[in-house]
Formats: structure tokens, sequence, C-alpha cells
């Protein structure tokens, strides 16, 4: 799964809620993942991100911003898979 939200800066003075990603945020970017794409490494199937959504939102949005206050990344998190494809330019 690919899901890329923008963490907003809520200029507080605590430095412990700088950062917050909120549920709706998560729920939409999960809602429009493509069901006709791969999974990601976790293998689970993108229509059931997708159909599921409402009920994953605050779960995820509450590790997310777990993981913005104390600083620390999930191992699964920093694994990636990249592929490449060759671009030729046309002459």
């Amino acid at each position: 799964m690919l899901l890329c939200v923008h963490v907003r800066n809520t200029d507080d003075h605590c430095e412990s809620d700088k950062f917050v990603i909120y549920p709706w945020e998560v729920e939409l970017k999960l809602s429009t993942i493509c069901t006709y794409k791969a999974p990601g490494p976790d293998e689970l199937p993108n229509w059931l991100l997708k159909d599921m959504a409402p009920f994953l939102a605050n779960p995820v949005f509450a590790i997310f911003n777990s993981s913005i206050r104390e600083g620390h990344v999930l191992k699964h998190w920093k694994q990636a898979i990249l592929q490449f494809q060759k671009f030729t330019h046309p002459v």
C-alpha cells in the first residue's frame, strides 16, 4: 500500500503536537486506492483497504501521529520496492 499523507504544521509551541494528520485525510487516501493494482509488501488486497477505509482511518491515523510524535518510524515503513523503467528519448 502506498499511502502518502501531507503532514501539516499546527504552529503550536508544544513539540509533541507539532504535526497532525487527520482521520478524514487517511480515509480519503485509502478510499481512492486503485483496486486494479498489485498490493504492496503487506500483501493486503487494495479492494480491502478501499472498502474498509472508514474503519481503518482512525487506527491508521493514531499510528501515524504516534510515530510522528515519538520521532520513530517502524522498520516495515522503511522498506520499499522500487521498479525502474528504461526511458528512451524519441529521435
